[in-house]
Parts: C-alpha cells; sequence; structure tokens
C-alpha cells in the first residue's frame, strides 16, 4: 500500500505562490530584513541549503546577502510551487522528503541550513527524525537556522472586526493539526464511565523534542 507523506493541507497553485511570497516578505520587514539569526552571517558560509524551499523566495534574497563564491541549493518534498524565475538563484534544486535520510552525497556538506515554517508539512512524531535528518547535512561546525510558529499563538482570538481573518486562521491551523496529527482528543460520557467521573474533551499542544545525534 502506497502511503501519502505529504500532510500539506494547502494548495500549490499560483494564488499560494503569491501568498508564499507576501509571507516571506512580512517576515523580513517583521526581522528588521534579516534571513537568518542575527548570530549567523550569510557572507562567513560557504554552502547553504534551503530547506523545504518551497517557490525559493529566502533563496533568491539570500543570493546577493551570501558570499559571492558560496554554493546556494534549494530542496523540499515537491517542486511544483518552486518559481522558475529563481532557477537562476539556486546552483541545484532537487527533490527531498526530510522525514527519510538525504542521499549520502548530501551528508555533512554544508556550512548552513535554513528552514522555515515546516510545522504544516510533517507530523508530530516525525518532528525528531526529520530534524535529525537535516543535522546530518551540516558539516562539523556547520549551523542550522530554523524559524517555526508558535501554533497556540497562532489560534488566537481577538475582537469582532478580526472575527472573518481570525476564522480563517484558526480554520487553517485546526486543518494543519488533524492532518499532521498534532490534535489529540479525549472524550467520555457520563460520569459513571469513569471512577474519576466525565473525561472532558480536550486539545493538546503539540510538544516537540530534541533531535538525537547520529553516531
Amino acid at each position: 500500500m502506497v502511503v501519502n507523506q505529504d500532510v500539506y493541507v494547502l494548495p500549490r497553485n499560483p494564488t499560494e505562490a503569491e501568498r508564499l511570497q507576501a509571507q516571506h516578505d512580512h517576515y523580513r520587514r517583521a526581522f528588521g530584513g534579516l534571513l537568518v539569526h542575527p548570530s549567523i552571517d550569510l557572507r562567513e558560509h560557504r554552502s547553504i541549503l534551503d530547506c523545504c524551499t518551497g517557490t525559493g523566495a529566502w533563496l533568491k534574497d539570500a543570493r546577493p546577502a551570501a558570499h559571492p563564491e558560496a554554493v546556494l541549493d534549494a530542496c523540499d518534498i515537491s517542486l511544483e510551487q518552486y518559481n522558475e524565475n529563481h532557477s537562476s538563484v539556486a546552483d541545484e534544486v532537487f527533490v527531498q522528503n526530510i522525514t527519510e535520510r538525504f542521499p549520502e552525497a548530501r551528508r555533512g556538506k554544508y556550512d548552513l541550513v535554513h528552514q522555515r515554517l515546516l510545522v504544516a508539512g510533517i507530523r508530530q512524531d516525525q518532528w525528531v527524525s526529520a530534524i535529525a535528518n537535516v543535522a546530518e547535512t551540516l558539516k562539523p561546525g556547520g549551523k542550522l537556522s530554523i524559524t517555526e510558529l508558535n501554533m497556540e499563538l497562532v489560534r488566537g482570538s481577538g475582537g469582532a472586526g478580526n472575527a472573518e481573518h481570525l476564522e480563517w486562521k484558526n480554520n487553517i491551523t485546526r486543518a494543519w493539526w488533524k492532518k499532521a496529527r498534532l490534535v489529540h482528543f479525549r472524550t467520555g460520557g457520563r460520569p459513571s464511565d469513569t471512577p474519576a467521573g466525565p473525561v472532558r474533551r480536550r486539545m493538546l499542544a503539540p510538544r516537540y523534542a530534541g533531535a538525537p545525534s547520529r553516531q
């Protein structure tokens, strides 16, 4: 039986590509123009991987900010969203499911790996192995730059004026949590069902563990 490992819930089409570009622009403005953590100097790294690249928007901005001789590669589980206009930006673009180990030739290859907003793309039980797989592509002393959402904050609440936006946001979040198995429900019925009484239905936030080291 073939199992579809892609749990991404949003479409891959031109409209979504525009949204992803706008999202990238928003994050860059919000971070004061920074593309990576301020402790990281892009110009000091000669081999860079944009993991789960999407449209390649980050890579496009990283190219002029990186060292002129730097090699910039990109990968994703699907290249349907990758902007062909960015093809000249990347030295190589390849398909990679990060829940699986990278090919041996990719391991220990990069000084810096950038990864952003993967919370909607993999299941809760895949995080430890996924991060370990990505970290395995780093050279000794290499750096992994990860930017992720706090999904509890994304759910949020607000006034009536933001009701439509919040409903859309909450629906997307619920879809992500359900498809990525980030939502756990405890159900119960009457007090007589359990010795302690009724079990209330509740939603638990995802928990992320640190990636184990490879031997």
